[in-house]
């Protein structure tokens, strides 16, 4: 079975996030593009692909079958139409783009191309919408969706573990972003105690915090705060 050959547009959170779904054994990442040197290095080290520093790169490399365009969402529509221009399948993340003229336009330069164009991450092709579409059209124009999740995940007690995985990609890149010295762990209760207890978010962060030393994690849980909100004036 012939490995599709992915190119990932943006080396961002989005990419941090859908990772995982690469190790497809169906999926080979060859290649990235991200205008950030260590992103591009990162990259490099783990997937052992290449990284170029612009979009227009990536999608002139002749190894490179499918985008993914992972960049921010002002970029869906342009970086789309390059992908579908150098004849490459493309997988967008959401939202497909800012207005329907550059929905239209990333539709357009697809058909042109005769590549496919998916937006992700869609659920159009499980059992469950595919059968409620199949009614729709059965019974005429759909005037109203419900949508029901029939999960615990908002009511069940988040583990220290868990919550620490859930949270990890968005604040490691925040602290790599800014430095320890301008983050400072907080916590939402009592609203968020729905979901866990202080104890549970305190221990996730120094889950997160066990990297840093020990100056880095006294910023991040204590000198960090009392500087901005002036504490101990």
């Amino acid at each position: 079975m012939k490995k599709l050959r992915l190119g990932i547009a943006g080396l961002g959170r989005a990419f941090t996030l859908s990772a995982p779904a690469f190790r497809d054994p169906r999926i080979e990442v060859v290649a990235a593009a991200d205008p950030r040197v260590e992103a591009r290095a990162k990259f490099a080290d783990e997937y052992h692909g290449r990284a170029y520093a612009t979009v227009e790169e990536l999608c002139a490399d002749r190894d490179v079958d499918v985008v993914y365009v992972a960049t921010p969402h002002e970029f869906h529509a342009q970086h789309t139409r390059f992908a579908a221009s150098a004849g490459k399948h493309v997988l967008c993340e959401k939202p497909m783009a800012l207005t329907l003229e550059d929905c239209r336009s990333m539709i357009d330069a697809a058909q042109q191309a005769g590549v496919r164009l998916v937006v992700g991450h869609s659920h159009s092709f499980d059992l469950p919408i595919a059968r409620t579409a199949e009614l729709a059209k059965a019974y005429g124009p759909v005037r109203m969706i419900t949508a029901l999740d029939y999960t615990d995940w908002v009511y069940r007690p988040r583990r220290p573990e868990e919550l620490a995985a859930a949270l990890s990609p968005l604040m490691q890149h925040c602290i790599e972003q800014f430095s320890p010295e301008r983050c400072m762990f907080e916590s939402n209760f009592p609203v968020d105690k729905i979901s866990y207890s202080y104890n549970v978010v305190y221990n996730a962060f120094k889950r997160l915090s066990k990297g840093y030393s020990a100056a880095e994690r006294a910023a991040l849980f204590h000198d960090t705060a009392a500087r901005v909100y002036r504490i101990n004036q």
